[in-house]
């Protein structure tokens, strides 16, 4: 898979005018030297969403939203980080470049030229549909499936012919890139054919309605039923969900997503007036895939066979949601009666029977007791401790809050214990140095601010000594950021964008940013120099106390051994 140079992340931030971005969407007002408005993402009637032209960020003082032009672009449009990137570059007529060479070629085509191959490509395929031979055939197949021809053109269905070359012939283009594509396949012998050959083709769009790629249901027998492009350069099946271009504005309207397994699926439903539907791509549904769902909608319901292929399907997706649920998400499993799958229930049973069965699906909380409770019933001692064994590792992968507090309080009368005993056996507490390390921690995101207030800030430090020995995550996130800074001089939201997808300034954002809106007013470069100095304090008393402690305990080990070769003697 290829990735996006951090130093064309980087020109796109200093080209980006945030104030623009953000003014289009939201209207902004002038403030003395920043920008105001009401925030977008949480109700207020007093604006506290501010702008600021000098550092490139918005913020907003009632939600914590924070970011730079990237991060309003994921946040407001519902986008993931590199299709923030893309759009934010198109916006400004760049084009996205890749560190990877996916072609082996010196010079990689550029994606608006795969993209329009791809599109070529089902533009033949939409001819197919209408004026191969074998059409009456194929019309017959999807008219069966109860399909018509206005939902066949809502998802630009189309027809992969029995042949070995005809797409190949149609398209004339480089066979190495229709290789790449997925449009073509070689086989041991080096035969270079149609990848695609007698299937009713559904084309995969992405985020912005472009053809990313096809899967196919073949027609009459033969395997594999389903085919899907390989991956490529665009097409990425663990992120990409079938649906997804055309359930959009449904999406938004119910703030809802059903999840089923199959395209067909989905244009069934779509046809009987249910469109908040996607499908994961002959794969199991990932959190890549969740993660752009819960950017949409709030609640995504899985839709899955009744029987215990569906129930195995429905676990994986359980343990995939279970980081990403938080308050204001929910999940739930519907499962269908044996024999049943969506398309053909929708058509017996009509919509209002499907949005009924929907609605009554099983909450995550009660299929995860559910679970539990077919391992053991927490009728006695035995039963309640492999009842909560069960249990236990799926509520630690939740985030802390009131969901996961909810969980265990709705689980101790279960097990018929107190909040506090389940509380307890569930996180149980660990003795740590965390008091010790919490104060170099906080110094260092004070440092860290001031670093994202005024990235020029590490030219004025030069004495790392004692800070290159400690093992404290935040004070090497903090050398990592001087050592960025001294090789690249970034500006503020350059900076920013470095490190937000950083795991260890991920998990301290927060704290960070709001140290950050502590400094104004504050003579930048004194604070900094007096918190790095504070730091290095900090870490040196820490160290002393650690030699200190290491010294008693050797002391003490030879008294007891003394001790013993006394008794011996």
């Amino acid at each position: 898979m290829s990735r996006i140079p951090k130093s064309f992340i980087d020109d796109l931030i200093s080209r980006a005018d945030i104030v623009e971005i953000i003014d289009t969407r939201v209207s902004l007002k002038k403030k003395a030297k920043e920008f105001v408005a009401c925030c977008p993402f949480h109700n207020e009637k007093t604006p506290s969403f501010t702008v600021s032209p000098d550092k490139q960020f918005y913020h907003c003082f009632g939600c914590g939203k924070h970011g730079t032009a990237l991060g309003f672009l994921m946040d407001y449009e519902n986008l993931s980080y590199v299709e923030a990137i893309e759009s934010l570059a198109q916006s400004l007529g760049l084009e996205v470049p890749s560190e990877q060479k996916d072609f082996g070629e010196k010079k990689q085509p550029a994606k608006e030229d795969l993209f329009a191959i791809l599109q070529a490509a089902n533009n033949f395929f939409k001819k197919q549909l209408y004026s191969h031979p074998q059409k009456d055939l194929v019309v017959t197949y999807l008219k069966n499936r109860g399909l018509s021809g206005k939902i066949a053109k809502k998802f630009q269905l189309g027809f992969a012919p029995d042949s070995w070359d005809s797409l190949a012939k149609a398209l004339a283009a480089d066979a190495k890139i229709l290789l790449k594509l997925g449009l073509l396949r070689k086989s041991d012998s080096g035969r270079v054919y149609d990848y695609f050959r007698s299937r009713v083709q559904f084309p995969i769009h992405d985020y912005m309605g472009r053809i990313i790629g096809f899967g196919g249901r073949i027609i009459g027998d033969g395997e594999p039923k389903y085919l899907n492009s390989p991956e490529s350069v665009l097409f990425h099946k663990g992120q990409e969900l079938y649906g997804l271009y055309q359930a959009r504005p449904a999406l938004k309207k119910h703030d809802a997503a059903i999840i089923v397994e199959g395209y067909m699926d989905v244009a069934a439903l779509h046809q009987h007036g249910v469109e908040h539907t996607v499908a994961a791509l002959g794969t199991a549904v990932s959190k890549d895939h969740l993660t752009r769902l819960y950017r949409i909608v709030k609640n995504i319901i899985f839709c899955f066979d009744g029987d215990q292929a569906g129930k195995g399907a429905a676990i994986k997706a359980m343990r995939n949601i279970l980081p990403l649920i938080r308050e204001g998400r929910s999940a739930s499993f519907m499962f269908l009666p044996q024999g049943e799958d969506p398309d053909s229930y929708i058509r017996t049973h009509g919509e209002d029977k499907f949005l009924n069965a929907a609605a009554d699906s099983t909450s995550l909380e009660d299929f995860i007791f559910e679970l539990a409770a077919e391992k053991s019933l927490p009728d006695s001692a035995n039963g309640r401790e492999l009842f909560m064994q069960y249990v236990k590792p799926l509520i630690q992968q939740l985030a802390p809050g009131i969901y996961r507090e909810s969980l265990i309080q709705r689980l101790a009368p279960i097990v018929n214990l107190p909040d506090d005993r389940v509380r307890s056996f569930i996180f149980p507490i660990k003795g740590s140095k965390m008091t010790v390390r919490s104060k170099g921690a906080n110094l260092a995101h004070r440092a860290i601010a001031f670093l994202l207030e005024e990235p020029k800030l590490a030219f004025a430090f030069e004495d790392f000594g004692v800070l290159q020995n400690s093992k404290v995550p935040e004070i090497k996130l903090l050398l990592d950021m001087l050592d960025t800074i001294l090789k690249d001089n970034l500006q503020p939201a350059q900076l920013y964008e470095r490190y937000v997808k950083d795991e260890r300034f991920a998990n301290d954002k927060n704290k960070i940013i709001n140290e950050q809106n502590m400094l104004t007013g504050v003579d930048l470069q004194k604070g900094f120099l007096e918190a790095m100095a504070n730091l290095k304090r900090q870490i040196a008393k820490n160290q002393l106390a650690q030699r200190v402690s290491t010294a008693n305990s050797g002391a003490e080990i030879n008294e007891l051994i003394n001790k013993k070769t006394k008794v011996t003697n």
